[in-house]
């Protein structure tokens, strides 16, 4: 939400509140750890001091989301800087400086009137006006929350009038939830910390003796003295780093960030969920581990399209200072999640030996700008683009909670029972989705090929009335995915979400999504050319007769074969979801080529490395 919401260290108890609006993709570069202070320069300019762990520790601030939208605040006239703090005024309060502009890697901000500074709009630029907590009633919202009150329009007789409606509610900071913001968010906490400790804005507070990110662990680990180590090298093992809350917190500091409602997002969440529970893969013992996650909650400090490289590098950093295991080989069995729209496209060249699981997967041979389509040109790996096939895993989006995906076991039980024979889709193909026309680097350009060649199709003589493309949102999205033979898969800014819709509802995808793998393609788990169908952008102009073409008995063996493999595309295990399974075979399968020299360094000196740290520590 791009309202005037504060921004606070969540592990720091009582620590004063900042009055800095995030917008809904507007961030400071902050830790958890600290909170921004505003003051005025000698020329009136205000400027902003980081606190606590963000001064005292050199390239701590890593927290740099959300930088679509204009951030806002205000300071006191006449005040000095230890009076600034308090809660949300009055837009009519007098001695008040409204400002608005960037405060992503430098500050920007410029005066503006009072109503510009209390009025903010969300990711669908509806707008809101932020009250004194007080009005919010006794609770003021448990200090968790914004006052807010929803805008018919932004013109001043509207905000006064909306201020006293009484149609205010709170707005909740992540990991608050309830009227009043009196709640825990427990499904934020790996597990809900099983039951042994207190969630709070995502990290578990264990009672003792449990400790660990979901209060699963008693006891650790340490090589007895003269023992030698001998990592496993019959079966997959994974170590989960225990990590402190200010090097990477669950919950990003922006309280704005929307990122926790939607559930792709957050894959990486929902797999640290399930490994944590699975005894057969991870290990408590970091000595026989072969695999080691670095759980660093890189989208929480970068957002959807910002780099993730500052967190993840901190996240390193501190597992390299504290732990024998990195240096031991590298970093090259070493593997951290990237769930940004673009995945680990912009993570410099120092960070390559490591494992990424992301959700893009861009390989392209980036010195030929002709076939680079992102803007900003990811430049620290020319040779392969964004994604390192034979290191790296592109993992299925956690999509589950989409409209549809529910039903999707049962969607398949009819698909099974005829045989593949789908005599109710009477629609050729389907697309609904946004398009931007002026900005062909949002999905390479396939939307707005596809709209304009549709354009001119429609316009000519002949029957289309199969085919239905809509720009932008349609409530009918679940049923026109059912009465449509072929579902368009195209990517958007990075990743797409469309094909798990698809897959879900039994429609074959289309994916037109040029030099891009998909989930589990580049292992050769998944075969794509059993239940998909791979166009390029070229093949647009085509798309018509190329879909007519494809025979109904090959459409009912695509269906069946799509009855097989759509619970890699799901998580759940309500729902069959398999697509952990999935990820821990391609991890497993990187172990192998590790191991094989089919990529990076072999562990020759694993052994006598982390034996030498343990004797000089």
């Amino acid at each position: 939400m791009r309202v005037p919401l504060r921004v606070h260290g969540p592990h720091l108890r009582g620590a004063p509140a900042a009055r800095v609006s995030g917008g809904s993709r507007t961030g400071a570069l902050l830790r958890n750890a600290g909170a921004p202070e505003l003051r005025m320069s000698a020329s009136g300019q205000p400027l902003f001091r980081l606190l606590s762990l963000c001064e005292a520790r050199k390239g701590s601030c890593t927290l740099a989301s959300m930088s679509f939208h204009e951030a806002q605040c205000y300071s006191f006239t006449g005040k000095g800087l230890s009076d600034q703090w308090s809660q949300m005024p009055a837009m009519d309060e007098e001695g008040l400086e409204y400002y608005r502009g960037w405060i992503n890697r430098k500050v920007d901000l410029r005066r503006v009137q009072p109503q510009e500074g209390v009025v903010g709009k969300d990711m669908w630029d509806r707008p809101y006006l932020i009250l004194p907590s007080e009005k919010c009633g006794h609770s003021k919202c448990h200090g968790r929350g914004a006052c807010a009150v929803e805008l018919p329009s932004t013109d001043l007789d509207s905000i006064r009038t909306a201020s006293d409606s009484g149609r205010q509610f709170c707005m909740c900071y992540k990991g608050y939830m309830g009227h009043t913001c009196d709640e825990d968010m427990w499904e934020l906490c790996p597990n809900q910390c099983r039951g042994r400790g207190q969630c709070i804005r995502g990290f578990c507070h264990c009672r003792a003796p449990y400790w660990g990110a979901d209060c699963g662990r008693e006891r650790a680990w340490q090589l007895a003295p003269g023992a030698s180590l001998v990592p496993n090298r019959l079966v997959l093992r994974i170590y989960v780093y225990e990590l402190p809350s200010y090097v990477a917190f669950p919950v990003p500091q922006d309280d704005n960030v929307f990122d926790i409602d939607e559930h792709f997002y957050q894959t990486h969440r929902k797999f640290l969920e399930m490994l944590l529970m699975d005894t057969a893969v991870r290990t408590e013992n970091p000595l026989e581990a072969n695999l080691f996650l670095v759980p660093a909650n890189a989208y929480s400090y970068s957002s959807n399209t910002n780099s993730p490289a500052n967190q993840i590098e901190a996240a390193l950093n501190y597992v390299i200072a504290n732990f024998p295991y990195f240096n031991a080989s590298r970093g090259t069995d070493h593997f951290l999640w990237t769930t940004g729209d673009r995945g680990a496209c912009y993570l410099p060249r120092n960070m390559s030996r490591v494992i990424f699981v992301t959700l893009f997967g861009l390989h392209a041979n980036l010195r030929d700008n002709a076939t680079t389509f992102l803007n900003p040109i990811p430049e620290y790996h020319p040779n392969w683009g964004c994604l390192h096939p034979k290191k790296d895993v592109v993992a299925a989006p956690w999509y589950d909670n989409m409209v549809g995906v529910n039903e999707a076991p049962r969607t398949y039980e009819k698909v099974v029972a005829a045989q593949g024979e789908a005599p109710e889709r009477d629609l050729l193909f389907f697309f609904a989705g946004s398009v931007r026309m002026h900005d062909m680097s949002y999905s390479n350009g396939v939307r707005q090929d596809l709209f304009n060649h549709l354009k001119a199709v429609f316009a000519s003589d002949g029957n289309y009335s199969d085919i239905l493309f809509v720009e932008g949102y349609t409530a009918d999205y679940g049923e026109l995915h059912k009465r449509s033979r072929f579902c368009l898969a195209p990517h958007g800014s990075g990743f797409g979400v469309r094909l798990t819709l698809a897959m879900a509802h039994a429609c074959i995808p289309v994916i037109i999504q040029d030099q891009v793998y998909q989930p589990y393609e580049s292992d050769g788990i998944l075969p794509y050319n059993q239940f998909a169908l791979r166009l390029s952008k070229s093949d647009i102009p085509d798309i018509i007769p190329i879909l007519r073409a494809v025979p109904v008995t090959k459409q009912k063996h695509m269906r069946l074969a799509m009855a097989k493999y759509y619970h890699a595309f799901l998580w759940e295990a309500s729902l069959g979801g398999r697509a952990y399974n999935y990820t821990i075979k391609a991890l497993n399968q990187r172990l192998h080529g590790l191991w094989g020299h089919l990529w990076g360094d072999p562990h020759l000196n694993r052994r006598q490395l982390r034996v030498a740290w343990d004797e000089a520590t």
